[in-house]
């Protein structure tokens, strides 16, 4: 698994070559990971239908993560990147960590790009 952007492209379509039908992108993997355009550019470079995973060794390093990529979340430039960070939180069950106000305004960009596509 590669530990850059770069890396995990390159290997992604290496991977389609190969047949396979899905790939993985393992966040945790990435040595330095900007969630703002990152997470954006690998799905959208991605051939295959992908899963995004991160699997941190504490769910405390999952909070860290999740607070580190709330405070540099670009509202609402990125539907990709609120989408990402909501199910994020939600599969590491770090939805206490917002508001019931925000996780509301947050679905709602969401809801209201797909509208404007």
């Amino acid at each position: 698994m590669g530990t850059t952007v770069d890396q995990m492209i390159i290997e992604m379509h290496k991977a389609k070559e190969i047949g396979s039908d899905v790939v993985e992108i393992r966040l945790d993997y990435l040595r330095n990971i900007n969630p703002s355009s990152d997470l954006e550019l690998l799905i959208k470079q991605s051939p295959l239908p992908t899963l995004v995973t991160y699997r941190p060794h504490l769910k405390e390093d999952a909070m860290k993560l999740a607070f580190q990529w709330k405070a540099r979340m670009r509202i609402p430039e990125n539907s990709w990147e609120i989408w990402g960070f909501l199910h994020f939180i939600a599969a590491y069950e770090l939805v206490y960590t917002l508001h019931v106000d925000e996780t509301v305004k947050l679905h709602g960009m969401i809801s209201q790009n797909k509208e404007a596509s």
